[in-house]
């Protein structure tokens, strides 16, 4: 089996950790893999094994048990990466894993095909600073496309960049400063011991996400580069 070059996203909500992902996809060939894109891509197939079950954990506002996340992350992988392995250089885990239960099957799928994590970028934002971008944050309600007030605004106003689509939406938890702040805490909470692990592997690579996003990026390429190498 090929050995992938495989990288962890972390940052939280407005850190710009999407952005980062979709430049470095492009740079470095990378599929960008994200736990979310997975369970929607099963959402809407009508023939899909585990859709109805999908359906009725989100459409409560539940979490799909670890058990189907796993199974149809490891589907991804195996069908995008491990069976054409001149397509892409590895993995970009975005946002993946979030706890140390989802960090061990992660390791363990790996592990079983020949490769293992090897580097973990985490984008370092202020909880204030996010507050800022995510105050202004809204996007279209056809593609989901992201966008900002301020910093990203779409070229024709009103018209998304992307889809063409005139009609946005802005999250109920983005309105709320009381509500970003507690995103922010849950964050913490939940990832802190997984960058305790990956930390004490050495893999580990802080940036600072208050920088432009073309910054951010050039020290997050610089510091895979050197891993690569």
């Amino acid at each position: 089996m090929k050995s992938f070059f495989n990288v962890v996203l972390i940052g939280a909500a407005g850190s710009g950790k999407g952005t980062q992902g979709e430049l470095l996809k492009k740079q470095m060939n990378l599929l960008q893999m994200s736990a979310g894109d997975v369970l929607r891509q099963h959402r809407k197939d009508p023939n899909g094994k585990y859709t109805k079950i999908i359906n009725e954990y989100i459409d409560k506002g539940q979490l799909v048990p670890s058990e189907i996340t796993h199974k149809l992350i490891a589907e991804f992988i195996e069908k995008n990466i491990f069976a054409d392995e001149n397509k892409y250089n590895g993995v970009i885990f975005d946002g993946f894993p979030r706890s140390i239960e989802q960090l061990e099957f992660l390791d363990k799928f790996l592990s079983k095909n020949g490769n293992k994590i090897d580097a973990v970028v985490y984008i370092d934002v202020p909880a204030e600073k996010l507050v800022d971008r995510l105050s202004g944050r809204y996007a279209c309600s056809k593609c989901g496309e992201l966008y900002h007030k301020k910093t990203k605004p779409t070229k024709v106003e009103g018209v998304c960049d992307k889809c063409g689509n005139t009609e946005f939406v802005v999250r109920d938890d983005d309105k709320d400063k009381n509500a970003i702040m507690e995103r922010f805490k849950i964050f913490e909470e939940t990832t802190k011991k997984v960058l305790e692990e990956y930390t004490n592997r050495n893999i580990v690579v802080k940036v600072d996400g208050t920088k432009a996003p073309s910054e951010v990026n050039e020290e997050i390429t610089k510091q895979l580069n050197k891993i690569k190498k």
